[in-house]
């Protein structure tokens, strides 16, 4: 496949991903909710852009440190980053609200992804 070719099959994702983003942006200054900041994260993990990610994800343990759902995705970036300190406080702390809410399968999958990024990084 020639360069145009490949480039003319990417666009479209980017177009479509450029889109989505600014919808996330406009629903966030309209209100900004956990959902709309988890999709934000997410978003810009998608594009590559790990700094921003890695903004709302710590928006989101500030004002939303009970939502046991965000733990997982935030400390796989932060292992991804190479940020294994703050990779192993992050899982703590979402084990301990996973605990405290009892959300189990969040805690069961806290626990796998330690137990394999750990293993992995020896």
């Amino acid at each position: 496949m020639h360069l145009t070719q490949r480039i003319l099959t990417i666009l479209p994702n980017v177009c479509l991903m450029n889109q989505r983003l600014e919808k996330l942006l406009k629903m966030n200054d309209e209100k900004q909710t956990e959902f709309v900041l988890f999709a934000l994260a997410k978003e810009y993990e998608q594009i590559g852009d790990t700094q921003n990610a890695l903004n709302y994800y710590q928006i989101l343990e500030k004002d939303y440190e009970n939502n046991t759902g965000f733990y997982y995705h935030f400390a796989k970036l932060l292992f991804q980053m190479q940020e294994i300190t703050r990779f192993r406080e992050i899982i703590k702390k979402g084990q301990e609200v996973c605990k405290a809410q009892k959300d189990t399968h969040a805690l069961a999958e806290l626990t796998g992804l330690y137990n394999e990024c750990i293993e992995d990084d020896e």
